[in-house]
């Protein structure tokens, strides 16, 4: 970056993830690196400069009085007078382009335009949800403003990876959901929609629902994708409400739009539910594993198994943190409240008339009543953790039993019928562990050894314990055990994370839980519009 030609554009999604942050630390990096060089640092509204100052290499600093463009033309004569190079940086696209430049702004199509051909735009990637609960862990928000991790979980899940909108205080966040739906309340028809999605120009700019993304493949290419799950939901049934829209109809409309496959995903997803929820019989294929020696000699017909899912009257929809035995009197289909549920989309477990359910009893019940988990997904690939299922099974009080025979439980991935006879196993990623001596470890340390592979531990908290000369999980546990970590180092999820853990051989055992695919009839789907 201290070789900078010409003008360098800076973009987040549309404001809310901390462009303003991210420019005080540039201002601040650059100051640092590079000598003889004047900063005339410059904010813009609406194309007019309404604030500048001189940041001189001296260390002063002059703020310029109602700025105009001659005074910054002024300044930068001065600093030339004086053997200096000067170096612009902006906050909000300028009325013209000066060299060298760097400009943060939220994204503006006229300015887009502008600086497209020089190919210097760069996107800057929405939060993460682990990176924000780091955030506000870092700033004691759940201490101050009661945010804690399920709250950020919760504010992800409906505004996306937008820091202003997660650490919003509380008072404040009704209004601000019902200005998103409002938002979304404002596209008038599925034509309208697709416009949005491929970026054409609307009467909408919808910076609340549409977030920009760099590219996978560079940061100076962007997409476009819809901000949430909630989003989702919420686009999706107000397509659904205007026009008399069908799903297949929508599906049809979004068919070769990518920017509209969580959409597509969502109307799969829903319909498969219901299904489920009705009762049906799914005619499936075991996934085999290929690498098993004779597995590939077996025939499809051999493979075939009909899973008979019974309907449910008053479908059970639950939270992990409620999650027991005592749901095998209920269901028997079983849904997560959260769409942003680790590994599962629900779960079919053959009720048990009874009044009351322990864990020894399931176990029993479990050996001739089969645990389904279903993963609905219109991909070809879907790689899924074992730490969700493990979770799942360790609430239900089967995590040993299926550890023990893995076809106590089955893993059923439900997709769409034009991929389901391409459809292969899928890979089963593996929780942290610690490493399987207590012996010391050197310094550079496996990836799944590593405390940056712990649910809970981020880039910030991991560089803590670096200093600490702690990078492995052993060596963090150890910490623990002789109580020299100091307070607020890491989470209170990365300790419960570290309390759970398990060796290696669960994640093994969940890797051996038969896979089987299905694809859900369209007719069926159609029947619930």
């Amino acid at each position: 970056m201290l070789e900078l030609h010409g003008c360098y554009s800076i973009h987040p999604h549309g404001g809310g993830i901390g462009k303003s942050v991210f420019y005080a630390y540039f201002f601040q990096r650059f100051l640092k690196e590079v000598d003889d060089t004047w900063i005339i640092a410059m904010a813009y509204r609406k194309n007019h400069i309404y604030k500048a100052t001189v940041f001189k290499d001296d260390g002063k600093s002059e703020e310029l009085g109602f700025p105009s463009t001659k005074d910054i033309g002024m300044a930068w004569k001065m600093a030339h007078k004086q053997g200096k190079k000067v170096f612009f940086l902006c906050d909000g696209p300028p009325d013209r382009m000066l060299s060298p430049m760097v400009v943060f702004t939220s994204p503006n199509e006229e300015w887009l335009k502008e600086v497209k051909k020089d190919h210097s735009t760069l996107y800057m990637p929405l939060w993460t949800c682990e990176e924000l609960k780091e955030a506000a862990f870092a700033l004691g928000l759940a201490e101050s403003s009661g945010i804690t991790d399920e709250a950020v979980e919760a504010r992800f899940n409906t505004f996306g990876g937008v820091a202003r909108e997660c650490f919003l205080p509380t008072e404040f966040m009704e209004e601000t959901k019902s200005e998103l739906v409002t938002e979304i309340d404002g596209i008038s028809n599925t034509t309208e929609l697709v416009s949005l999605l491929e970026g054409r120009k609307t009467r909408m700019v919808c910076h609340r629902v549409l977030h920009y993304v760099p590219s996978e493949s560079k940061r100076t290419a962007r997409t476009k994708k819809l901000a949430s799950p909630f989003v989702v939901e919420k686009v999706a049934q107000r397509m659904l409400s205007v026009a008399k829209n069908t799903r297949e109809g929508l599906r049809t409309a979004l068919d070769g739009i990518p920017q509209g496959a969580s959409l597509v995903g969502w109307i799969f997803e829903t319909g498969a539910h219901e299904g489920l929820q009705r009762g049906c019989k799914l005619q499936a294929r075991l996934l085999q594993d290929n690498d098993i020696p004779g597995n590939s000699d077996i025939n499809d017909v051999q493979l075939e198994q009909m899973f008979e899912i019974a309907a449910s009257p008053q479908p059970d929809e639950f939270k992990l943190k409620d999650l027991s035995p005592a749901a095998a009197m209920r269901g028997p289909y079983h849904k997560p409240e959260s769409d942003q549920f680790e590994s599962i989309d629900g779960f079919y477990l053959p009720k048990m008339d009874s009044t009351e359910v322990t864990a020894p009893e399931l176990v029993t019940w479990n050996t001739s009543n089969r645990l389904i988990l279903f993963q609905m997904t219109i991909s070809k690939t879907h790689p899924v953790n074992a730490s969700g299922i493990i979770s799942v099974l360790k609430k239900l009080g089967l995590l040993k039993a299926v550890k023990s025979n893995p076809k106590q439980a089955a893993l059923v991935f439900v997709v769409p019928e034009n991929i389901v006879a391409g459809y292969k196993r899928q890979k089963i990623t593996a929780e942290a562990t610690e490493s399987d001596s207590r012996q010391k470890i050197t310094a550079e340390a496996t990836e799944s050894d590593s405390v940056l592979s712990v649910k809970g531990i981020g880039p910030q908290a991991g560089e803590k314990l670096a200093q600490l000369h702690i990078r492995t999980i052993n060596e963090l546990n150890a910490a623990i055990d002789a109580k020299t970590l100091p307070a607020k180092t890491i989470q209170p999820q990365a300790i419960t994370s570290l309390r759970d853990m398990r060796d290696k051989t669960y994640s093994e055992a969940m890797a051996k839980i038969p896979q089987y695919v299905c694809s859900f009839s369209r007719t069926e789907e159609a029947a619930s519009d």
